[in-house]
């Protein structure tokens, strides 16, 4: 009898150890493709709510060319690894629009344009949300692929670290 059954055994828990390891890099990275899809949604929520408040400039007269142009230049729906860079452009040319708006008293004391405002910052408070939870995502993935013996699992299965900056 032997060794056999001692390292059939242990043949088998490694096998299911990687099983294990392997199913939790896939886990994590469903994890982060819908923090995208999330951000992606709200990214083209943002963008109409863009488009809404520079007709209600336009109303008002002071919506320029260029800023119709640069609004024009987004993206409808980014991709999932450019949605970050496309959201944040967007929230720049948001900011200096309602800027804008704050120049006239009466655009910025109706009804429409605070429900836009109210809008946007919820909005922007689900993005951060997004925001944390794929920070998150991406933290465990990086940590699961750098610590023995999941390394190994990684590299034979051919999960690359992931490098992404979230402000």
């Amino acid at each position: 009898m032997g060794f056999a059954p001692i390292i059939l055994a242990f043949s088998g828990f490694i096998f299911l150890w990687a099983i294990v390891n392997y199913n939790t890099f896939k886990k994590i990275e469903r994890r982060m493709a819908a923090c995208y899809l999330g951000l992606i949604e709200l990214y083209t929520q943002k963008k109409q709510a863009a488009n809404t408040l520079k007709s209600y400039l336009a109303q008002e007269g002071l919506c320029s060319e260029k800023i119709e142009n640069i609004l024009s230049g987004f993206e409808e729906e980014p991709q999932s690894d450019a949605v970050l860079l496309a959201d944040k452009n967007l929230s720049q040319w948001l900011q200096g629009c309602l800027q804008r708006a704050y120049a006239n008293d009466e655009l910025v004391k109706g009804d429409d344009f605070q429900n836009l405002k109210d809008q946007l910052a919820k909005i922007q408070g689900q993005v951060m949300q997004y925001k944390r939870q794929l920070k998150s995502a991406i933290n465990d993935y990086n940590t699961l692929r750098q610590n023995l013996p999941s390394s190994l699992i990684a590299s034979v299965f051919g999960f690359r670290p992931i490098d992404v900056q979230i402000a």
